[in-house]
């Protein structure tokens, strides 16, 4: 987002719309010196919470208590230092390569082509599935969405969406557009 002014500030409201119980929200601040919220409290999640023998896997769990210790909305900072520990945390080149994905022969091979880049699941690749693999007509009423989409080759379905047009070119242009140049542009803010 960028708009004028002489102060930070993060759209929360926004969020009410599709809000759900313990939400995050993560806002990523760069600058010369640290920020904190003036409108909402500031915690410090307690160590003696964090499961460090499972490096730390319960973090969120332990934001959550110290958040519903403030009264229930409160930011907490993950890190505070240089900016060059997150050189390539969001894209580094070579990562992705949308010229084999849209050379795939088939839709499975197309898919494993995803996974063995690296590709994550998400609300965003979720869209493109359902634009670019939808479910078949005869099995729209019959099956959950996400048992489809984790397994297109699982019976009865598989002869079915093999038998369906696929547009990998297509397919692989989507993700380059809407996943991983925003993923560059982003990376080179930071």
């Amino acid at each position: 987002l960028s708009y004028p002014g002489t102060a930070m500030s993060v759209p929360i409201r926004l969020t009410a719309i599709a809000a759900t119980e313990d939400m995050r929200m993560r806002a990523y601040v760069f600058g010369d010196e640290r920020a904190v919220p003036e409108s909402y409290l500031h915690v410090v999640v307690n160590d003696l919470v964090v499961d460090w023998f499972r490096w730390g896997n319960n973090w969120e769990d332990a934001i959550t208590i110290a958040a519903n210790e403030a009264g229930g909305n409160a930011f907490a900072t993950d890190y505070s230092g240089p900016a060059d520990l997150l050189e390539n945390a969001l894209y580094q080149e070579g990562r992705f390569d949308t010229g084999r994905l849209a050379a795939s022969k088939d839709v499975f091979a197309f898919f494993d082509e995803l996974l063995g880049q690296g590709f994550s699941g998400s609300s965003l690749m979720l869209e493109l599935f359902r634009e670019f693999v939808p479910i078949p007509a005869e099995f729209v009423d019959t099956v959950f969405e996400q048992d489809f989409y984790n397994c297109l080759r699982c019976d009865p379905w598989a002869s079915a969406v093999a038998a369906q047009p696929f547009d990998a070119a297509g397919f692989a242009a989507a993700i380059e557009t809407r996943i991983v140049e925003p993923l560059v542009d982003a990376q080179a803010l930071i």
